[in-house]
């Protein structure tokens, strides 16, 4: 996984910053769809909000495949649309705060499942 942007504010001011790689790092995963994707976020998370894309299809849509957001710092969601022998990018952001600031995170990773 690779940080891809973050942000962060208070209620003053906002800084903003990108750092989209051209390639995240391939994790491949033995398993049986479905998978279950687990996420655990540091203190102050909110929300957790990720886009799968399908990195294998003939021809590329225009948006995701699959979104999910899951409420709080922790927890996981079975894509309904992942089997297995492709590959999927995965886009994470992890929305936080503080009693003083907020802010975002965005992590990239490429994900292939193997039966």
């Amino acid at each position: 996984m690779v940080l891809a942007s973050t942000t962060e504010g208070t209620a003053c001011s906002t800084s903003h910053g990108d750092a989209f790689p051209q390639l995240a790092p391939l994790t491949t995963v033995r398993a049986v769809t479905p998978v279950a994707l687990h996420f655990e976020a540091g203190q102050g998370a909110t929300k957790i909000r990720g886009w799968i894309y399908d990195l294998d299809a003939q021809s590329q849509p225009s948006g995701p495949i699959e979104d999910f957001t899951l409420l709080g710092r922790s927890g996981a969601f079975e894509p309904r649309s992942m089997v297995a022998s492709r590959t999927y990018s995965v886009t994470v952001n992890v929305v936080w705060s503080f009693v003083v600031t907020q802010g975002e995170e965005t992590h990239l990773f490429r994900l292939r499942i193997e039966p």
